[in-house]
């Protein structure tokens, strides 16, 4: 989420920071919003796998909440429905998770497998898709997100940008900005990232390209296996790097932040500097939050992802040959340490949010203090999603 440059010269200090702990941490008009992800329509095999295991077949009207991960069958498909009337549209063999927040509410989802659509109302939500190579930022109106068993993935923009990045690590993220009949495709630690003009345009297309990867997977899954195993103690370590950075960055904040309240009104230009660098200071952080959020979302997916590579091996034995045995056992490691990466998730899930909450009052404070903080923006209007006549389709 990147600030406009152009507003943000124009607001006083004071202002400036109310609007970045707003991106940062809730809306400025009241209460944080809650995640609500409704299902719309439903056809064919859909399940929502709870956080215990349990699996549940979708239903129209059901209420979708973080930490669930939504699986179509074959010939399955579901509509869901975001608070604000956007759309996400999940086609067959997509394994799709909503994601459980960090400092706010935001709407987050990691794609493991599949192909999904979203159709947006307002530019806000949902903030990130993140797949097994790739993060889109979302700051475009229509875009699909496609995965393969690989991890390879596209990103095809329909209306509207998204920014996408590759967020191989802190010192090389790479990041480009996609615009309207543009898209990506990333492998894992594969080329950089660039533009070409859009090749997925349906659930058709991204099949076709799905299994022509999969065609070629047995000669890639040894070292991909092996990439996977290997990832999973270097993105634990990472992990806990960058909660640690953000627990810190919040103290300081926090800190600067109560000492711009007791200044002295006539002290101005000490608190035009202080507010230069607690500006900085909210840059940082919300940077450190979207690795930190990128790095959860990852790991979330490997496990997930791994047991579907399992689930698909034996389809595979022939041409693996001698080596099978060796991607089979891989493979079961990495599922094995599932509970594992869960439980580090969800203690890093906590812990930011422990540290984010000592914020919340300063930020309570400077919107009282602030006579132009930024009001509610109002959704964006669009036209309604028109049906479609071929079969998996919008429609």
């Amino acid at each position: 989420m990147i600030l406009n440059q152009t507003v943000l010269t124009r607001m006083s200090p004071l202002a400036l920071a109310v609007s970045i702990l707003c991106l940062m941490f809730g809306p400025c008009w009241g209460a944080a919003e809650t995640i609500s992800v409704t299902v719309q329509k439903v056809s064919g095999p859909v399940q929502a796998v709870q956080p215990d295991g349990r699996s549940i077949p979708l239903r129209v009207g059901d209420r979708l909440t973080p930490g669930q991960t939504i699986e179509a069958g074959s010939g399955g498909r579901a509509v869901l429905k975001l608070a604000d009337g956007s759309t996400l549209e999940v086609y067959e063999d997509a394994r799709l998770e909503i994601n459980e927040s960090l400092a706010r509410e935001e709407s987050s989802f990691s794609l493991a497998l599949g192909y999904i659509r979203l159709k947006l109302q307002r530019l806000l939500a949902p903030e990130m898709v993140v797949t097994p190579t790739m993060i889109a930022g979302v700051r475009g109106t229509e875009f699909g997100v496609n995965v393969a068993a690989d991890g390879a993935s596209v990103v095809s923009v329909t209306e509207g940008e998204v920014s996408v990045s590759t967020d191989q690590d802190d010192e090389n993220e790479r990041e480009i900005m996609l615009r309207a009949g543009q898209e990506v495709e990333a492998e894992e630690h594969g080329r950089a990232l660039t533009p070409r003009s859009v090749q997925i345009r349906s659930f058709e297309d991204a099949k076709a390209f799905r299994q022509a990867r999969l065609e070629k997977l047995a000669g890639n899954l040894p070292q991909i296996a092996e990439k996977m195993q290997k990832m999973i103690g270097p993105s634990l370590e990472r992990l806990d790097r960058t909660k640690t950075m953000f627990q810190n960055k919040a103290k300081r904040v926090k800190f600067m932040a109560e000492r711009l309240e007791k200044m002295d009104r006539q002290e101005r230009a000490k608190q035009r500097a202080l507010m230069s660098e607690l500006k900085k200071e909210l840059e940082n952080i919300q940077r450190v939050g979207k690795a930190l959020r990128g790095q959860i979302m990852r790991l979330k997916t490997l496990s997930g992802r791994a047991a579907h590579l399992k689930k698909i091996l034996p389809s595979l034995k022939d041409k693996l040959g001698a080596g099978y045995d060796q991607v089979d056992q891989g493979l079961g490691s990495i599922v094995s340490r599932g509970p594992e990466i869960k439980s580090k998730v969800q203690a890093a899930i906590q812990e930011t949010r422990q540290a984010a909450e000592p914020i919340k009052p300063v930020f309570m404070k400077f919107k009282q203090m602030s006579g132009d903080a930024p009001s509610r923006p109002e959704p964006r209007p669009q036209s309604p999603v028109k049906p479609r006549g071929k079969p998996g389709q919008a429609g």
